[in-house]
């Protein structure tokens, strides 16, 4: 069947078993640690404060923060829901990524995929507020990566000819990947993870040396 043949099966299992491993008592989950510093500044301040908050170091927080609080307020609830949508997305992106470094291992990409998807990273993942930023930047992180294996997909395949879907994974790549660094500044080691991927994604067949390959990468 068609849907067998694309990661539809792997994708819906990954948001099943994340939903069960964050949901079952999220309607219990309240403020954690400094999401009450974040809720106070903004009931007292309005959703504007956050822009001096941030002014300094963070600027483009400033703005993340002021479009949740206005959407969302002092509520808590839906800021512990848009952190499980967003690992959602970052789970859909990592196993996008696996699947187009390793095509033929779907075992593989879903298994991996999915202790990305249930390891928090921290052991502060409650706190949706405070963290939200830093969620949501893993999902651009891993979304960026794959749109510029995807540009790189394309070029083998045309020849490095351009088209309307490569201009837009390129956009796409950018765009996702100048926005997670704003949120998240030292997340820019993610680009050495980048690095990595095309590495492995151009050199899938390689029987070059090592320093060719290298030289292969910087060109991809």
């Amino acid at each position: 069947m068609f849907w067998k043949k694309k990661p539809f099966p792997e994708i819906l299992f990954l948001l099943l078993i994340s939903a069960v491993v964050y949901l079952p008592n999220i309607g219990k989950l309240t403020y954690f640690k400094d999401d009450w510093y974040y809720i106070y500044d903004g009931m007292v301040g309005g959703a504007e404060v956050f822009h001096e908050m941030f002014r300094i170091d963070r600027p483009a927080r400033g703005y993340f923060f002021e479009l949740y609080f206005f959407l969302f307020g002092p509520n808590p609830l839906p800021y512990h829901l848009s952190a499980f949508l967003w690992r959602g997305l970052s789970a859909i992106g990592a196993l996008w990524i696996f699947n187009i470094i390793w095509p033929k291992e779907r075992k593989f990409t879903f298994l991996a995929a999915l202790l990305f998807a249930i390891y928090p990273g921290y052991f502060w993942w409650i706190s949706a507020i405070e963290y939200q930023p830093m969620i949501a930047s893993l999902a651009l992180q891993v979304f960026s990566i794959a749109f510029t294996l995807k540009v790189i997909q394309l070029n083998f395949a045309q020849g490095g000819g351009r088209s309307i879907k490569k201009a837009a994974y390129i956009i796409g790549a950018i765009l996702t990947g100048w926005s997670y660094i704003a949120l998240v500044d030292y997340a820019i080691g993610m680009e050495v993870f980048r690095f990595l991927c095309v590495y492995l994604l151009v050199n899938r067949n390689s029987r070059f040396g090592v320093w060719m390959r290298l030289l292969d990468t910087f060109k991809a």
